[in-house]
């Protein structure tokens, strides 16, 4: 009768995997050249993928990769294998279509500063889908602050332990989280 989409993305898996490399190294600071590095090597793979005579361009990359601090958040690999190589083509989905093709309400909540599913990339482009779909009626609502599991981080809140003026604030949902889905059922019903 209804769909909510729990951070659920309006992007392709491949730009999805590009979307997370930006965003992780991004919010942990990385400089523009990184960056730049570590796309530029997650696009090889891509086209590898549609054109195998690029290997040995992405083994070089990927060595270049693992030698670095971009280790730990890019993909790389050693050897390719028709298993990789047929994982990405297997997953290669897109769910525009699906997107487009609704027919219920739908409501797509966002978390601002998920790096897995960006707000940047998917929020405008729902919203352009769901426009093309025939669903009655389509919500889109990013959290502000809000990551992958609509979260707000835990932090310290002041410098050091110093109870009771320095203290552990702990995770939580998103402000408004059951709110927004309430409102959501309430409106559709």
């Amino acid at each position: 009768d209804f769909l909510i989409l729990n951070v659920g993305p309006a992007v392709s898996l491949y730009q999805q995997e590009i979307d997370r490399v930006k965003y992780t190294l991004t919010y942990n600071d990385y400089d523009t050249a990184d960056i730049n590095r570590a796309l530029d090597h997650d696009k090889r793979m891509f086209s590898l993928i549609d054109d195998p005579s690029l290997c040995s361009k992405y083994l070089e990359s990927s060595k270049d990769i693992m030698s670095s601090n971009l280790a730990e958040i890019v993909n790389t690999a050693d050897t390719i294998s028709d298993n990789h190589v047929a994982w990405w083509r297997l997953n290669a989905y897109d769910p525009a279509n699906h997107l487009m093709s609704l027919s219920i309400p739908v409501l797509s909540l966002l978390g601002g500063a998920d790096n897995l599913v960006p707000p940047e990339t998917n929020k405008d482009l729902m919203i352009s889908l769901l426009e093309k779909s025939s669903s009655p009626y389509y919500n889109v609502h990013v959290f502000d602050n809000a990551n992958h599991d609509l979260e707000i981080y835990g932090r310290l809140e002041g410098n050091a332990w110093d109870w009771p003026k320095s203290y552990w604030v702990w995770p939580r949902k998103a402000d408004d989280h059951y709110e927004v889905i309430k409102s959501f059922l309430e409106k559709i019903r």
